[in-house]
């Protein structure tokens, strides 16, 4: 049975493509108006037309005047946030001797301080009314070393995503507010493209997963709708793994 999110309202960072998007319509889909949050306004427009009350709000985490307007927007928008899923992730992929300090800059200026930044700025109403959820999507790669695929800057950057989730449910539980992550294995989506279906990389899926097989956008539908809602009143600061098992096998 699905919990029921009607009166609340939801942001959804990355929401044009992917998991993110897919994410915004799980949300709408128990009921919540969700503000719809990514670079591509025109793609962030077409998916609010197929969701009720969907408020598109279109900027660039990676910049920290587009994050404030963001923020703004959005409390004039819907009012109030009741829950923030924050899932808009900047990756690179290759080998560590070669990452670029512009590269590991635009990682982390994304992942962590747009991150840091809009939850700063909508968990304060929050923290006034005395509740809220908060949910950050980041990655087993932040737990698991790999050499294929290579992103050390990248891993490093969800790593403190998985800190920042800790210290935060600790410093905020006590005014009403948890939160929790989801640390996501190797998923089905646009970011992957079709290299997720050549012999190589299902090897590879095989190789290091106990279910055998890559995720599925509706495979986070449970977690993501089991954290934000009341069903899940007594756990914060928790990083929960929707990855077939890769990190346990």
């Amino acid at each position: 049975m699905t919990p029921s999110l009607s009166g609340r309202t939801a942001i959804v960072t990355g929401a044009s493509a992917g998991l993110g998007a897919h994410i915004a319509r799980a949300l709408a889909g128990a009921g919540a108006r969700v503000g719809l949050v990514a670079r591509r306004r025109e793609r962030l427009t077409r998916l609010a037309d197929d969701l009720p009350g969907a408020v598109v709000l279109a900027g660039d985490l990676g910049h920290p005047d587009d994050v404030d307007a963001i923020a703004a927007e959005a409390l004039v928008q819907l009012g109030s946030v009741d829950i923030l899923v924050n899932n808009a992730a900047c990756v690179r992929v290759g080998p560590a001797e070669t990452e670029t300090a512009d590269d590991i800059a635009q990682m982390f200026a994304v992942n962590v301080f747009g991150l840091v930044r809009l939850t700063q700025r909508l968990v304060q109403p929050m923290l006034d009314r005395g509740s809220g959820s908060i949910v950050n999507m980041t990655s087993v790669a932040a737990a698991r070393g790999t050499s294929s695929p290579a992103q050390a800057a990248y891993a490093a950057s969800k790593a403190s995503v998985n800190a920042l989730t800790r210290h935060w449910a600790a410093q905020w539980g006590a005014r009403g507010i948890r939160v929790n992550a989801i640390a996501a294995g190797l998923f089905r989506s646009e970011l992957t493209g079709d290299s997720i279906d050549t012999e190589s990389v299902q090897r590879w899926i095989r190789r290091r997963t106990i279910l055998q097989r890559s995720g599925e956008p509706e495979d986070i539908d449970g977690v993501i709708l089991l954290l934000v809602g009341n069903g899940s009143s007594y756990v914060t600061g928790q990083i929960i793994n929707v990855d077939g098992g890769w990190s346990t096998g």
